[in-house]
């Protein structure tokens, strides 16, 4: 039930913003059991997307470390010159375009 209801909602959103900090803590989940609606909050982080698909590498890797990608660790850690330069291009594209994915 999650899932259906939030997935098309982030979809449409990520056409503009990414929240950047989906996780357990940020879900309001209200109404009765089976019957339960969900709602994403702490909008704190987002960003625009049109933008940080470009600005990605002066960016800073934020939200709770218990839910970065693997991209993010490799930026805090190497920096963002080394994930440029890794063979498997998904690690940058995934967190170029997907950091709520992991989440």
């Amino acid at each position: 039930a999650l899932l259906a209801q939030v997935a098309p909602v982030m979809a449409v959103f990520s056409g503009f913003a990414y929240h950047r900090d989906i996780s357990a803590h940020n879900v309001l989940i209200h109404g009765a059991p089976l019957s339960e609606e969900f709602s994403i909050l702490d909008f704190g982080l987002a960003t625009g997307s049109v933008h940080f698909n470009q600005e990605w590498r002066t960016a800073h890797v934020s939200g709770d470390p218990r839910y970065f990608m693997p991209a993010s660790w490799i930026i805090i850690t190497y920096g963002t010159r080394q994930l440029e330069q890794l063979p498997d291009r998904q690690f940058r594209d995934h967190y170029i375009s997907r950091l709520d994915h992991f989440a």
